[in-house]
């Protein structure tokens, strides 16, 4: 019997992908790879890549893969990604590059001018604000806006600070993110150019945070007058959802949560109940309804 033998489409440049394409062989300089994250479903780390052309986020799911990828930045080399797949964004507007299994990556003769490739990475486009939501996540973008809203800083249970602040244009409002050592960075009612930050998503809401490397908050002259945000409304609502109404909730549940990571707590007896996260009793929970 004959073997049967795999094909591989051989991408010139990133700007030429138009459709998605499942296995693909591509050379491009590597720009930003971050640490192993959880997900829902498995641990994973995602980056950037570049051919000078475009930017694309790329998407792995072993060390083995983060590491040879890390390799490649921290040595300038430009990597080729053997049998990896390109698929649309969840938003569908953009495409990234998946790692499979049994994705190769190796070292590339190709050589890519890194002034061209750090422009594109460090020099996002400039947008209004009411644009974000029609962009891709995981997209770097550039905005000039007005800080007018600041809440304060709070400490998240793995022990960083978050805080986050309202920016606004003469076109919208958005969140955005601050953590660590940018938190109270920004003047309330000053206006500042936020580069090359990081479109995020929660629960079908955008909002911007600046990222790991490259981002930069400067300020810059008053903007003048912008679009207005209540503070009644609250603005982890989904965009979809805020002029909705509830007509019936079908079940609620209730189950209590370790305060320490959040996982549920089983076994609740005289004050005292197990983490199913770390196996160890623990009387620190929080009730926490399931809708």
């Amino acid at each position: 019997m004959a073997s049967r033998k795999r094909l591989f489409e051989e991408i010139e440049s990133l700007d030429s992908i138009k459709n998605p394409i499942p296995n693909a062989n591509l050379d491009a300089a590597v720009s930003q790879v971050s640490p192993m994250k959880k997900g829902k479903n498995t641990n994973y780390f995602d980056g950037s890549i570049s051919d000078g052309t475009c930017t694309m986020r790329v998407v792995g799911f072993t060390t083995e893969q983060q590491k040879k990828l890390s390799f490649h930045m921290e040595g300038h080399n430009s990597a080729c990604l053997v049998n990896c797949e390109v698929k649309r964004s969840r938003q569908g507007d953009s495409f990234e590059i998946i790692l499979k299994k049994f994705t190769e990556i190796r070292s590339s003769e190709k050589k890519f001018d890194e002034g061209l490739i750090n422009t594109k990475i460090n020099s996002p486009e400039t947008v209004a604000v009411a644009s974000i939501c029609d962009k891709g996540e995981f997209t770097r973008i550039s905005v000039d806006a007005k800080v007018i809203f600041v809440h304060d800083p709070i400490q998240m249970a793995s022990g960083k600070i978050k805080q986050d602040i309202i920016i606004a244009d003469s076109t919208g409002t958005t969140r955005l993110v601050l953590w660590e050592s940018d938190v109270n960075s920004v003047t309330l009612n000053k206006s500042y150019k936020f580069n090359n930050i990081v479109i995020k998503e929660f629960q079908e809401t955008k909002y911007l945070a600046l990222g790991r490397v490259g981002s930069a908050v400067s300020e810059i002259d008053d903007i003048g007058n912008v679009a207005t945000y209540n503070t009644d409304i609250d603005y982890h609502i989904p965009r979809k959802l805020k002029n909705a109404e509830i007509v019936a909730i079908v079940t609620l549940d209730c189950y209590k949560s370790c305060l320490r990571c959040k996982a549920r707590v089983e076994g609740v007896e005289d004050l005292m109940g197990i983490c199913i996260v770390n196996a160890e009793f623990t009387r620190e929970w929080i009730s926490a309804p399931i809708i």
